[in-house]
């Protein structure tokens, strides 16, 4: 079945021990043309975070509850690699 990664950006990501977060974009590798990573904004609005968790973690997503299960606990979570220490570089010449 075919499926738009859009429809993705309103899930919750649901850790091995409840849920912390929603999914906010993807991160691809440009060559392979594959997902890399998954934005996840944890925390409010005004104190949150956005931390990137490896396509290693995902689960199946559950498109009737918009749920993405990840192999994670919210501990994990929180000390993932924040977005704003990976972001591209870009070069002028």
């Amino acid at each position: 079945m075919k499926r738009s990664l859009k429809n993705l950006l309103v899930f919750k990501i649901r850790e091995t021990d409840g849920e912390k977060g929603n999914i906010k974009d993807f991160l691809f590798d440009e060559k392979k043309w594959i997902i890399r990573y998954l934005e996840v904004e944890i925390g409010s609005f005004f104190m949150g975070k956005r931390v990137l968790v490896e396509r290693s973690f995902l689960d199946t997503p559950q498109w009737s509850t918009l749920i993405f299960p990840v192999k994670l606990t919210k501990l994990q979570i929180e000390n993932a690699p924040e977005l704003k220490d990976h972001l591209p570089v870009f070069f002028s010449i």
